[in-house]
C-alpha cells in the first residue's frame, strides 16, 4: 500500500480495520462522527510524524483499531443489530482510546493524537 498522503488516508485505514474487527459494517453516521472526532488529533499527529512516523506505529494502530472493531461489533450483538451504529462505535472509543495509551507503552499517540 502507498503511504498515506494525509489524515484522511489514515482514517479511512482506520476505519477499515475497525469494520474488519466488528465483522459487520458501520453505519455512515458512526463513520461521520468517528471523523469528526479524530481527525484533529490524526492531523496533528500526521503533521507531527510524517508518512515516515505512521509507517513505524501503522500496525500498533491497526491492532487497536481492530479491537475497537471488535468490541463494537460484540455490543452490537448484542443488541442484535447487523451493523455498528455511530452509539456503539463512539460508546466504545473512550474506552479503547485511554487503554491503548496504557497498553501499547508509548506508541499509543495515535489513539489521543499525542
Amino acid at each position: 500500500m502507498p503511504d498515506p498522503r494525509d489524515a484522511h488516508d489514515i482514517l479511512r485505514i482506520v476505519l477499515d480495520e475497525i469494520e474488519g474487527g466488528a465483522d459487520m459494517p458501520l453505519t455512515d453516521n458512526a463513520r461521520t462522527d468517528f471523523i469528526s472526532e479524530y481527525f484533529p488529533a490524526f492531523d496533528r499527529r500526521f503533521k507531527e510524524v510524517g508518512a515516515e512516523g505512521w509507517n513505524k506505529e501503522e500496525k500498533t494502530v491497526k491492532r487497536v483499531a481492530d479491537i475497537h472493531g471488535k468490541i463494537a461489533g460484540m455490543l452490537a450483538k448484542l443488541g442484535n443489530e447487523g451493523v455498528v451504529t455511530a452509539r456503539i462505535l463512539m460508546g466504545v472509543a473512550p474506552i479503547v482510546e485511554q487503554q491503548c495509551g496504557v497498553r501499547t507503552k508509548g506508541e499509543g499517540a495515535w489513539c489521543s493524537g499525542g
